[in-house]
């Protein structure tokens, strides 16, 4: 069984094709060169194909993307769209897949990172990935959702309600991003980092994820505090609901404020029924609860190969919903 590093550049069609043989949702040109090619990362994405006899009967894409580990540059690449042709399955070619990726990363690369299903979890394991958290989910049902939900919100009502006595009412505004993101810039520089493992979180990053997706429409919001810049969240809405995928802020003390804000603002007159957000980590996990955000019992599994381990050893990893790039 043969495997090798191809620069995704040089068979973008190939891996595209077998992807989509192989795999359910199929996936276009453009999506692949979004997600992939014009991540801003120096290094670029690779595919891992694993052959028999010269046939490929598996496959996985890499992106290498910029992270920072207590405020030191660390590059992981994150894997998707792992494939194996149906002829093949039961001979041990993802085992052997995963195995590869995870233990022969190219130069520029210091370890791997995927964000898998259930399903993908044992495998993942057994291949010798180590699970470093959960990103979980929380959600805040509002007065204009179901009926259903009636118990719901009186529990976020109430928890809410007391994290407004617990607490000052230090009110912040939301204003739309400007097309140049120079404050994120600002605020990305001065964000306190030490301490966290996340990933790359400037400009550049927030314009590819965000404001080019070729799906998803996003709304990129400046917190700000007294007029001055605090922090930023990222959302979408699907229907009525509100879906939060990035929330970062320069002063983890505000975190409480900014969240309590938020709702305030995007639930008067909108009719929305709910905000949902996921994350792993706890530069927001109490605001949101404080807030009257309920944990859901669904989560997402963070694994990595297992290089990085000795320096995040001391380190609280960050990610969010943006983190998954779907």
């Amino acid at each position: 069984m043969d495997c090798e590093h191809v620069p995704l550049s040089d068979c973008l069609t190939e891996a595209i094709e077998f992807r989509n043989r192989n795999r359910q949702d199929h996936r276009d040109a453009e999506y692949f060169t979004w997600r992939y090619l014009d991540r801003p990362c120096e290094v670029g994405a690779y595919v891992v194909w694993v052959s028999d006899d010269g046939e490929k009967l598996g496959a996985s894409t890499v992106a290498p993307h910029d992270f920072l580990v207590d405020g030191e540059p660390v590059r992981l690449g994150i894997v998707g769209d792992i494939s194996v042709a149906p002829e093949a399955q039961g001979r041990g070619i993802g085992s052997r897949l995963l195995k590869v990726v995870r233990e022969q990363l190219p130069p520029g690369v210091d370890d791997v990172l995927v964000l898998p299903n259930d399903a993908a979890r044992g495998p993942l394991e057994r291949a010798g990935w180590v699970p470093v958290g959960e990103i979980e989910r929380r959600v805040r049902l509002l007065s204009g959702g179901r009926a259903s939900g009636l118990a719901h919100s009186a529990i976020a009502f109430l928890t809410g309600t007391l994290a407004g006595l617990l607490g000052g009412r230090v009110r912040c505004r939301f204003d739309a991003a400007e097309e140049s993101l120079e404050e994120i810039d600002a605020l990305w520089s001065a964000a306190n980092l030490d301490g966290l493992a996340m990933a790359r979180r400037d400009s550049a990053y927030l314009r590819w994820r965000y404001q080019t997706h070729p799906a998803t429409r996003y709304d990129v919001t400046v917190a700000r505090m007294n007029d001055e810049p605090v922090g930023w969240v990222v959302s979408h809405t699907i229907g009525d609901a509100r879906w939060i995928d990035d929330f970062v802020i320069s002063d983890a003390s505000r975190a409480l404020d900014i969240v309590r804000s938020y709702v305030e603002n995007d639930s008067k007159g909108s009719g929305r029924s709910a905000i949902h957000t996921r994350s792993l980590g706890t530069m927001s996990q109490q605001a949101w609860s404080r807030n009257g955000f309920i944990r859901r019992g669904d989560t997402q599994s963070v694994m990595v190969g297992g290089t990085i381990l000795g320096r995040t050893r001391d380190t609280r990893w960050y990610l969010t919903a943006g983190d998954k790039d779907v």
